[in-house]
């Protein structure tokens, strides 16, 4: 699938061609976007193999999945709903769902998501949508309904996704050894080059860690705020 970091007006020219979109973007660029085949989630912060962490109120992050399925359906679900994103999610395909972060919505799925019928049968994978630092307490996290407009900060939205026959969606869990990295507050990013003195690989932090040092390391001196 294409990724992109794209302005508004390329955006806009794929929506009106018929593509079908993932999108992520400051709430304003959103709302400037024309209706179309698309969900999206409001946040400002991206990671792009060009620019590395970056922060934009005026670019939108784009995943096209056009060309990777026939056909799909956007649907809505509250706190209410949810526990049948499961099981009404395609037969033949995947469902990809953006939950306003710290809604009630949000908190049912992280509470209920493992006792939902279905669960982990059919594929469903997503991210939760945020704000700008400086936005918090004065916005909150938002969805974009792309087909009908509607903004909304207490319903998940979920691209319901059918493939080819001769196409299987399956989802991989991500071994945090095999990159070589591991994680904390104090620590940020640090690579794993060996456990119990055995080294990993060939003993060396790997291309993926230190690409993600410096993502983060540029994306906390842009936006971080300091310690005195």
């Amino acid at each position: 699938m294409q990724q992109t970091i794209s302005t508004v007006a390329e955006i806009t020219k794929k929506i009106e061609s018929g593509r079908k979109l993932l999108l992520a973007g400051d709430e304003d660029a959103l709302r400037q976007l024309p209706k179309g085949d698309w969900i999206a989630g409001t946040i400002p912060y991206f990671i792009s193999g060009e620019e590395g962490g970056m922060v934009s109120r005026e670019m939108i992050c784009s995943t096209d999945i056009s060309d990777y399925v026939t056909d799909i359906e956007i649907a809505t679900y509250d706190a209410n709903s949810l526990a049948r994103v499961y099981s009404e999610g395609p037969k033949h395909g995947f469902s990809f769902i953006i939950i306003p972060a710290s809604s009630q919505t949000h908190l049912s799925f992280a509470l209920n998501g493992p006792n939902y019928k279905d669960f982990g049968i059919r594929p469903l994978i997503g991210w939760v949508a945020g704000v700008h630092l400086s936005d918090l307490g004065k916005k909150t996290p938002k969805v974009v309904n792309g087909r009908t407009g509607e903004v909304l900060e207490d319903a998940a939205l979920v691209l319901q996704a059918q493939l080819p026959l001769n196409k299987v969606a399956e989802i991989g869990i991500v071994n945090l050894f095999e990159f070589e990295f591991l994680t904390g507050t104090a620590a940020e990013i640090i690579s794993v080059t060996n456990i119990d003195r055995r080294p990993i690989g060939s003993g060396k932090p790997g291309v993926i860690t230190q690409q993600l040092c410096a993502a983060y390391r540029k994306l906390a001196a842009e936006t971080g705020a300091p310690i005195k």
